[in-house]
């Protein structure tokens, strides 16, 4: 049951969206060219949302997401609504008030209180204690337990919602349009929000992104954007008047205030340098209790300390630990100071007196690679000391008192489950009938249920059968050790018949699944296959091939084996479901040795010899034609087989030689290209072999085949049909054209 929301909050959400539908209707480039009619009175328009508002918050009181269609008096509203949205509503336009004295609870967690800092959950109450001198805070007015960040890729800024170790979710969303790339951004008051574009401009917009305020000021390129408070103005008691804005290409760092005035400047124009009064590709600045700017001047490979009288350079900060590229730098409350090399992937925290306290490494060469946060360019110091930081692609939390990650998502994971998106109608597949059975018996181990939302980690992790039952802590250990990777169309991601080492879970992209090269499923995002290579390592029941671009996170056998070991109660879980597994398995078909595989293909490679039965071409000429064959041929044609191939190329047929190279340790080699010839009867007919097929099966072979195949496929799914043999370790398929 979902707790009632005010009418009031869910009639403010809906005039954004109408005002934000009128907004891009009107920036349309085809609004002028449109006839439409008279738009309806805004009392109209206020009642009719008023209405439906006191609708919608009585089904919130039995409900967590509603349905929002509004189509009456000019609106197109098709939305979905959360209640998570509606909360985020609230807490983005009520931010904590300052304290005037240590509470006797934390306001977070309930936590008895000693001093400024809570020893249970990590808030740092001492960032909203009174303060008698204007600072900044990474943080801007952001609520506890919220954060906000740019995505410039996808134009939006988001803000998430972060519990202590899980996953972030995003909960309110701004998008823009192509004219405006978000570079950074922070909340500044009450549904206000500071963001500057990649183009230059500086905006406050609220939080559905219509403009309150531009600057008249024209920047090149600002990296960063933040707003300098009184203490006061935390209770939002008066608007932020001034803005410490850094400017990288202009290689500045000013102070201006919305009347667009530069109240304070270092760095000259266009003009980088290391001298008195210049910086060269500035990232980061941030206010000194003193009233000092404190600068990462990263291409000086330096962080000063700079008056804001007499623009001199006090002194210069971690003088001693060798920075390559300082892209971040704040000052906490109590005087120390944090900073970030996004070189060396360090987190450094020293006193006022320049003193090493603490550092970590938040990315090292033994981790996996999709933790390594390149050319960072987003920070933020979190309520409870953590550090958010992320890039273009992806987004960390690291923990600097614990020295350790937390979580890594991609940018491209953090989407609204439905709020400002329409949701994504469930479609199962569906299979042709004569595959049907056949689907649901031998190819349970590579089918999932399809999501009914844009995906989701943590809600397709949960759903795996594997893991039912296991608890959080599981959970949040098993992500940090998913591997993340990128595939084209057309690659092979599961073969049938090989021994399986890893479960996949397909985040983008479309595969298809193949039984004997049989299309019987196509999968797409949120779907997992090979899930029960986590069990036991039997050889696949089906092949997985990418129909698009396939963005998946792999979960290695090895690396799973070594969590649940943590975890007694899910490993004991897992150990029966594999012995089911495999008891299941040995009852519903029996091994096949080699001897009968043996027979089986002797009797093949036999039939192969018949082939003279065939009725001779007429055309004398064609003996003629390939008395010898081209170079890159191996094998020579008689005028029985030359006929087959040339009637078998009029039906689309393809002749392909295969030219396969063994092992040079392999032993029973006929056995092996026994199980060659029968992988790829599947595909096609197999006329011709090399050596013949009676000295295949009396093992008078060396490490080179060549086979002669009729299909219909492809030269790569002759190959890959082919290679799917162990001890295989070279195919090479040339076409065979007679003329």
């Amino acid at each position: 049951m979902s707790r009632s929301v005010p009418a009031t909050d869910i009639y403010a959400i809906l005039s954004g969206w109408a005002r934000a539908q009128r907004r891009m209707a009107t920036a349309s480039p085809n609004a002028s060219a449109v006839m439409t009619p008279q738009p309806p009175a805004q009392a109209e328009i206020s009642a009719y949302l008023e209405a439906s508002a006191q609708q919608l918050a009585e089904r919130f009181s039995q409900q967590n997401t509603v349905q929002v269609k509004l189509s009456d008096h000019g609106l197109n509203i098709d939305q979905v609504l959360q209640h998570d949205a509606v909360l985020a509503w609230q807490a983005l336009r009520e931010t904590p008030s300052t304290l005037e004295a240590l509470p006797e609870r934390c306001p977070q967690c309930e936590h008895f209180l000693s001093q400024w800092h809570c020893g249970m959950c990590g808030l740092e109450l001492s960032r909203w204690k009174h303060r008698e001198h204007a600072f900044t805070d990474s943080m801007g007015a952001l609520p506890w337990g919220y954060t906000l960040t740019a995505d410039p890729r996808r134009r939006r800024l988001i803000f998430l919602r972060l519990a202590d170790t899980a996953s972030p979710k995003v909960v309110w969303q701004i998008n823009f349009s192509t004219a405006f790339v978000p570079q950074s951004a922070q909340l500044i008051s009450a549904g206000e929000v500071l963001v500057a574009s990649e183009q230059g401009q500086l905006h406050i917009i609220d939080l559905f992104g219509e403009v309150v305020w531009s600057s008249a000021l024209t920047f090149k390129k600002p990296v960063q954007v933040q707003a300098i408070f009184k203490s006061h103005q935390r209770n939002q008691e008066e608007a932020v008047d001034r803005f410490l804005i850094v400017d990288e290409a202009t290689h500045q760092v000013m102070v201006i205030n919305r009347a667009n005035e530069v109240l304070w400047s270092y760095g000259t124009e266009h003009r980088p340098g290391k001298d008195l009064g210049f910086l060269r590709s500035p990232q980061s600045a941030c206010l000194t209790p003193e009233g000092n700017l404190c600068i990462a001047d990263t291409g000086n490979r330096r962080i000063i300390e700079v008056s804001e009288v007499s623009r001199t350079v006090r002194r210069e900060i971690l003088t001693h630990q060798h920075l390559e590229a300082p892209a971040w730098c704040d000052v906490l409350p109590n005087g120390h100071f944090n900073a970030i090399d996004t070189l060396h992937y360090r987190f450094y925290e020293v006193d006022a007196h320049d003193e090493l306290i603490s550092s970590c490494a938040y990315y090292q060469d033994a981790l996996d690679l999709r933790y390594r946060v390149k050319d960072a360019c987003a920070f933020l110091r979190r309520e409870n000391g953590h550090i958010l930081i992320g890039n273009r692609d992806r987004l960390v939390e690291i923990s600097p008192s614990q020295k350790r990650l937390l979580w890594y998502i991609p940018l491209t994971d953090l989407r609204l489950e439905a709020h400002q998106s329409k949701t994504q109608p469930y479609t199962p597949p569906q299979p042709n009938d004569a595959s049907q059975n056949n689907l649901r018996t031998s190819l349970r181990t590579t089918l999932s249920t399809r999501l009914k939302t844009p995906f989701q980690l943590d809600r397709v992790l949960r759903d795996i059968s594997v893991f039912k039952g296991a608890p959080d802590a599981f959970f949040d250990k098993i992500k940090l050790c998913l591997r993340y990777e990128e595939y084209p169309a057309g690659q092979i991601l599961l073969r049938e018949g090989q021994r399986g080492d890893a479960m996949f879970l397909l985040r983008e992209g479309d595969v298809e699944v193949l039984k004997g090269f049989q299309k019987v499923a196509t999968l797409h995002g949120g779907d997992i296959f090979g899930e029960m290579a986590l069990l036991h390592s039997a050889p696949r029941t089906a092949t997985v091939k990418t129909l698009s671009m396939c963005r998946v996170y792999r979960l290695n056998k090895v690396v799973f084996e070594s969590v649940i070991q943590l975890f007694p109660e899910v490993h004991a879980r897992i150990k029966t479901l594999s012995e089911a597994r495999q008891l299941s398995e040995s009852s519903e078909q029996q091994p096949v040795s080699n001897s009968v595989i043996s027979a089986a293909a002797r009797e093949r490679l036999q039939q192969l010899m018949q082939r003279k039965s065939v009725r001779p071409p007429t055309n004398a000429g064609l003996k003629a034609r390939l008395a010898a064959g081209p170079t890159h041929w191996k094998l020579r044609y008689t005028e029985i087989e030359q006929h087959v191939i040339e009637e078998a190329a009029k039906t689309n047929y393809q002749c392909l030689e295969l030219h396969i190279t063994l092992s040079a340790t392999c032993r029973m080699k006929s056995t092996r290209v026994s199980l060659v010839v029968m992988q790829l009867e599947k595909i096609g007919e197999i006329i011709k072999t090399y050596p013949t097929p009676d000295a295949i099966l009396k093992e008078k072979i060396d490490n080179y085949v060549v086979l002669t195949l009729l299909t219909q496929e492809s030269r790569t799914e002759a190959i890959e049909q082919a290679a799917t043999v162990s001890e295989i370790v070279d195919v090479k398929a040339i076409p065979v054209k007679l003329s």
